[in-house]
């Protein structure tokens, strides 16, 4: 039986270990090092509480010591703490001198056998950490003696040839090690962070040291306790933000990744070094570890004052934390998950496994260990964030029987690692194995599936992992702050690139599918890859089929393919062939007496390796073709047809031929449903209107069933109505009553009247009897004819005036069959109404006014059209006191309307205008005023303005630009205002035509020199579709900003400052108003690097231009490399009244 220690979420390293030695001291009296004692005494002796089950830790007192120069910080004797520790860590020896140099062996699997040695000195006369191998802490992680039987054997442990040496300098961060009689100190927390070893942790609260190995033990007991601050806490909190830049600067596996040159500056530029308070410092420090997306390193408690911490930031949109939520919440929360299931689905089987942990080699080994040959295997990872991966390597064993390997680096040295597992029982089943992932695959999930995808041993489908390529370690800041976070140690792919940001699939797949949708996909990835063209010509009688394959995917390698000619209606197979071809073509005659005959396609092939089946083309052979043809079934009528639907895309058509004309009833039955909405089509190809029963008149037809909710049986069936009259039923009207019957012979049968008018006529339109249908009124060719002219009721006895013309009267809904109604119309003619005629069919019109004119309607549906002629292109605007739709008729019938915010664009010629009532009332008149529009401003013709003197810019249509010119004289502001010009924009253009303001929403401060200065408006809106009428202001501004607003004003009107100047030497200003810039001159004489502050930098924006206009954010604290030359400086905010000031050094 073989003992493997486990390290934690992710760890990669697994070190078998089967001795211990007791600690050696080699003890040398150290030399030249500064004595600390004067400043030094016990701080606390702590009561030790050991809460770690496998190991008995037997000191019960501890001694914390303190330095009047640091207070608030607790130190402790590295050679104390680390006999403190011993029961716990591995063996290690200690040699001092001017330094402690403390040594740790790492042993294998065998009795004796040395993988190497590491050591790591603490240097106080310099303040520096010296490691040979920064894995030193990984050196002194003993194993968790738990009884764990595994076949699996590391044969191979290689590292690569780069130096594992590192050296920290503890000055950087404000840290000291202290020396005194022979012994060395430093902070608490430094000395959990680098002499705990991997899993082990110490936790001061109160009187009490805590040593524990898993959070969730420690957080229960700290849930119970008040972790309050003390009043002079200042130091502890600057402490904690030196400690935390440290911890991130060295001990962060993915600080290149979250490309971060130093954590200290970091930190620094977002002022955690200016916190007063812990509270502060927590939601500051808070958001930075957000910012960070890695969910491996959280925040588990905010430690003192934690209960007044209020973190406000959360996740953005994009990322990482908000995609594993949004991934979870879909496939996980929303559906009952396993943390393993193993589920036989008849065709494959689904091992659904949501956490790698110990106890799954002995599940493997009850289920895919008995799997059936041959059947596909899916791991759905999809909810999988994580585990051991000891237990994801003991499922890689039954994936393959070759080696293993896993490839890592510490990101801090940049050391590779690589580490090779072989079992030593032949486990590898004969299955194809898919895996499922989504973004909620992480950390270890993530792991195995880079594995699977380097050694080709399975097909990956989903969507991407979210990554997690780093173990997961637990550390405790000073201010008791307990989190985990991504350690140095980061699994690599065999391109030894990092995995961070996840795996991609073979297979990607829609966000919005679930796992069902996934196999699904999966089982069409020779659709979806392949390339290939089936060429099916199968009759009932013959198999004739050509597949053209083109090999474009060099993951995709066809074996054979299958060919199968089937009966439809028993699925017994008539004919079969196999070709191993990627062209293959098919013509054999058979002999069938089915109705239908199903043609199969399956592929056997290879994709990444891994064999699989996937039927990729069906299709269905019947008596009825999907196209309109002669050579269909021809239908006789009254015949009843029984014929089958194959698929939901099948398509059938059916021929029949009609002698005389009549109404005509189509049946289509599948079982209890009765269908009326297949559709009849002439022989030309155009469709025959009609629901179920139709108008024919002698000729060919065909029916293209509606298939959508029939069964897979049907029957159809065409019936001749025997329509008294087909069509509408036409009568003339005159003065006086007008009276029609109709008569209704059959269930939905179809009765209407035409009536044609030979002079402008009211008429009333009624019935005597009730009828059970609304009407419409449409022309001839059967549109609406006015917008009041549907859902009418004939006991409302409608009145409306009609213009000369036919017109329909027709129903809107059926009509009770053996019933006859008589439909009457009391015609009266008008004389002296304007004509409405839209056919303009008449010689003139009444011509239309510019200015004011009145129109009158003398009844319901009046419409009025006027005449106009140009000799030039102008637009016209109609104004109306009422509502009344304006159009131009363009073309005989054809009227294009505008609302009263549209202009009419018209080219030079002859333009009719008609104006119809909406209102319901019988006569009315509406005022309506026409403005002729022609644009007399462009570039070539700008019209000049005064300061002081309002003007208007008519902005007619989408695009159109006004311009015009304005003098400066002297030096000033101006203030720009467009009265209600949210929807307005401006540019102001100086002599040499540079723009050099660009205004919005029609309002800004702009600052001018004298000279000449154009202005262009137009208008903000996209796809505008209205006329824009812009009163605009130029009136003097009265400020007293010293600074120019623009970097294009003669060099003796900035303030100059040459760098390096520092804060005594500060530029200060002030914005006076909305978006108020000021602008400076740097003149740099001496190249070099400066560092930029400005206060209050959390407002402020500042820009940096040099000579040839290149722009370059600056940002307080940062750093910017400057050559000698003349730049600008430019200062904004969204706040007004705002002071500031800036410095460079």
């Amino acid at each position: 039986m073989k003992y493997i220690k486990v390290l934690g979420l992710i760890m990669l390293i697994f070190f078998f270990s089967s001795c211990q030695k007791d600690p050696e001291d080699i003890i040398e009296t150290p030399v030249d090092i500064q004595n600390d004692q004067e400043h030094m005494e016990i701080k606390k002796i702590l009561r030790v509480y050991d809460y770690i089950n496998e190991y008995n830790f037997d000191t019960e007192l501890f001694d914390t010591h303190k330095d009047d120069r640091y207070p608030g910080i607790s130190f402790v004797d590295v050679e104390e703490f680390l006999s403190l520790l011993s029961p716990g860590i591995n063996t290690y020896s200690i040699e001092k001198g001017s330094s402690l140099t403390i040594t740790a062996v790492l042993y294998g699997a065998d009795e004796g056998e040395i993988f190497d040695e590491y050591s790591l000195s603490i240097d106080p006369t310099l303040n520096l950490l010296i490691y040979d191998d920064f894995n030193f802490y990984q050196a002194l992680s003993r194993p968790g003696y738990f009884s764990y039987t595994t076949d699996l054997v590391m044969t191979e442990f290689e590292t690569s040839d780069n130096a594992a040496g590192l050296t920290i300098d503890l000055n950087d961060y404000g840290m000291d090690i202290l020396y005194r009689e022979e012994s060395y100190y430093i902070p608490l927390e430094l000395a959990n962070l680098i002499l705990t070893s991997y899993s082990l942790n110490v936790y001061q609260m109160g009187d009490g040291l805590y040593i524990i190995d898993d959070e969730a033990t420690l957080l229960e007991i700290i849930d119970r306790a008040t972790l309050e601050s003390k009043e002079a806490d200042q130091p502890l909190i600057d402490f904690t933000y030196r400690f935390s830049a440290l911890l991130f600067d060295y001990f962060y596996g993915l600080k290149d990744f979250q490309h971060v040159t130093s954590y200290l500056e970091k930190f620094e530029d977002k002022s955690l070094d200016q916190k007063s308070t812990f509270v502060s410092f927590d939601n500051a420090f808070y958001n930075e570890v957000l910012l960070m997306d890695d969910l491996h390193t959280q925040i588990l408690d905010f430690g003192l004052d934690r209960e007044d911490v209020n973190p406000t930031g959360f996740p953005t949109t994009y990322s990482r934390i908000r995609e594993y939520v949004n991934a979870y919440v879909k496939h996980c929360e929303l559906y009952e998950t396993q943390d393993f299931k193993w589920i036989d689905n008849g065709d494959y089987y689904i091992l659904e496994l949501n956490a790698f942990k110990m106890e799954l080699k002995d599940q493997l080994e009850k289920t895919i260990g008995t799997a059936e040959p041959g059947k596909p295997i899916y791991i759905d990872l999809t909810c999988n964030s994580g585990g051991y991966i000891i237990s994801a390597i003991e499922l890689l064993s039954y994936m393959t029987n070759d080696p293993i390997e896993i490839t890592y680096k510490n990101a801090t040295t940049d050391v590779i690692y690589h580490e090779t597992y072989e079992s030593t029982v032949d486990k590898k089943v004969d299955n194809p194995f898919i895996v499922l992932t989504t973004k909620a695959t992480y950390s270890a999930a993530n792991v195995f599936t880079s594995i699977v995808k380097d050694m080709d041993l399975g097909i990956i489908v989903g969507r991407s992992t979210l990554g997690g390529a780093a173990a997961v370690r637990t550390t405790i800041l000073p201010n008791q702050l307990i989190m985990t976070y991504s350690s140095p140690m980061v699994l690599l792919n065999q391109a030894h690139e990092m995995i961070e940001n996840g795996v991609k699939p073979h297979v990607e797949v829609s966000v919005l599918y679930n796992r069902d949708q996934y196999i699904e996909e999966s089982m069409k990835i020779y659709q979806n890859i392949g390339i290939f063209l089936v060429d099916n010509e199968s009759t009932l009688n013959e198999f004739k089929l050509l597949i053209d394959t083109t090999a474009s995917n060099s993951n995709l390698d066809l074996i054979t393919y299958t060919f199968e000619y089937i009966d439809g209606l028993t699925d017994h197979v008539l004919y079969t062939q196999t070709s191993t071809e990627l062209d293959v073509a098919i013509d054999q005659q058979i002999t069938v007496t089915s109705k239908l005959v199903k043609i199969r396609i399956t592929a056997n092939y290879t994709y990444h390796g891994i064999t699989m089946d996937e039927v990729i083309y069906v299709d269905y052979v019947d008596e009825l073709p999907s196209a309109m043809s002669e050579d269909t079934f021809t239908l006789s009528l009254d015949q009843i047809y029984y014929t089958t639907k194959h698929n939901d895309l099948d398509i059938d058509y059916l021929r029949v031929m009609i002698e005389e004309t009549d109404a005509y009833k189509l049946s289509v039955v599948s079982g209890s449903y009765t269908d009326n909405e297949s559709n009849m089509y002439n022989e030309s190809g155009d469709r025959v209107s009609g629901s179920g029963i139709y108008i024919l008149e002698p000729g060919v037809y065909y029916i293209e069933v509606d298939l959508d909710r029939l069964d897979f049986q049907y029957s159809i069936r065409l019936s001749r109505m025997n329509d008294d009259n087909v069509g509408g039923t036409e009568i003339h009207l005159t003065e006086g009553i007008t009276s029609v019957t109709l008569y209704y012979d059959f269930p939905y049968d179809e009765e209407w009247v035409v009536f044609t008018l030979d002079q402008t006529m009211k008429v009333k339109i009624y019935s005597d009897a009730y009828v059970s249908s609304d009407y419409y009124i449409a022309d001839s060719e059967g549109r609406l004819y006015h917008h009041n002219a549907d859902y009418l009721l004939m006991s409302e006895r409608e009145e409306a005036l009609l213009e000369p013309g036919t017109y329909m009267v027709k129903f809107h809904r059926d009509v009770e069959s053996s019933r006859s109604y008589t439909i009457k119309f009391e015609s009266t003619p008008l004389s002296g109404d304007v004509s409405g005629d839209k056919m303009l069919t008449q010689a003139s019109y009444e011509p239309l006014i510019i200015g004011d004119m009145t129109v009158l309607f003398e009844a319901k549906w009046d419409r009025d059209i006027y005449q106009f002629t140009t000799e030039q292109k102008v637009d016209l605007q109609f104004f109306r006191d009422q509502d009344v739709t304006v159009c131009e008729i363009t073309s005989p019938g054809v009227a294009d309307c505008k609302w009263e915010s549209e202009l009419f664009t018209l080219e030079p010629g002859t333009h009719y205008f008609m104006f119809e009532t909406l209102s319901h009332e019988d006569t009315y008149s509406v005022n309506i005023h026409v403005e002729m529009l022609m644009d007399l401003s462009d570039e070539n013709n700008k019209i000049p303005v005064e300061i002081g003197v309002p003007f208007e810019a008519i902005i007619e249509r989408d695009g159109d630009l006004d311009y015009y010119t304005f003098e400066v004289t002297e030096h000033q502001h101006i203030e720009f205002d467009v009265v209600d010009g949210h929807s307005a924009s401006a540019e102001i253009y100086n002599s040499q035509g540079d723009m050099i303001y660009k205004i919005y929403y029609g309002y800004k401060i702009i600052e001018l020199i004298p000279g000449s200065y154009v202005i262009v408006i137009g208008e903000n809106i996209s796809l505008a579709d209205e006329v824009y009428h812009f009163i605009v202001n130029l009136n003097p501004y009265i400020t007293d900003d010293q600074d120019p607003a623009i970097t294009d004003f003669p060099e003796e009107m900035y303030r100059q400052f040459t760098p390096p100047f520092d804060y005594e030497g500060r530029a200060e200003g002030s914005l006076d108003y909305e978006d108020d810039v000021d602008c400076f001159i740097l003149n740099v004489t001496t190249p070099g690097n400066y560092k930029f502050s400005v206060v209050d930098s959390t407002k402020i924006i500042a820009y940096l231009y040099d000579s040839e206009g290149n722009s370059t954010r600056l940002f307080n604290g940062y750093h910017y490399d400057l050559v000698e030359g003349i730049y600008y400086i430019e200062v904004y905010s969204q706040y007004s009244d705002l002071d500031y000031f800036f410095y460079m050094r």
